[in-house]
């Protein structure tokens, strides 16, 4: 299933392209691009698990915005869902590039204190 931005982008796309006189096949070409760069979108699974099988705490959940909101301003991803349960907080950052985001993303919870006890996971292409 494409994503409803995905979507509004390509259908913004085909209009731009239709008003400067572009053919069928070219609109068609750029679809096709701008589809497989959107597909090729890598995701970055973190799971921090806490100290006590109980809801994280206020601290514990102020620790994980503080590093989703690192995570976006360097620019390694855009965080695409949250969640907690008991004994772990858990967060998904959508990046172009794994090489490049891990390293990063590893650092970010080493500066939290909390890279010990976290697992890092790539999922690859984002459904």
């Amino acid at each position: 299933m494409i994503p409803v931005r995905v979507l509004i982008s390509l259908l913004v796309l085909g209009v731009v392209a239709c008003g400067k006189g572009e053919s069928a096949a070219e609109i068609k070409e750029v679809a096709k691009e701008t589809l497989a760069a959107v597909r090729a979108t890598e995701v970055v699974r973190v799971q921090v698990r806490l100290e006590k099988p109980e809801p994280p705490t206020p601290a514990q959940l102020e620790t994980r915005k503080q590093i989703e909101e690192r995570i976006q301003q360097e620019n390694v991803g855009t965080i695409v869902q949250t969640s907690t349960d008991v004994g772990h907080y858990d967060f998904t950052v959508e990046v172009a590039s794994t090489n490049d985001a891990l390293p990063r993303v590893r650092a970010i919870l080493r500066d939290a204190g909390v890279l010990e006890q976290s697992t890092v996971r790539v999922d690859g292409n984002q459904p």
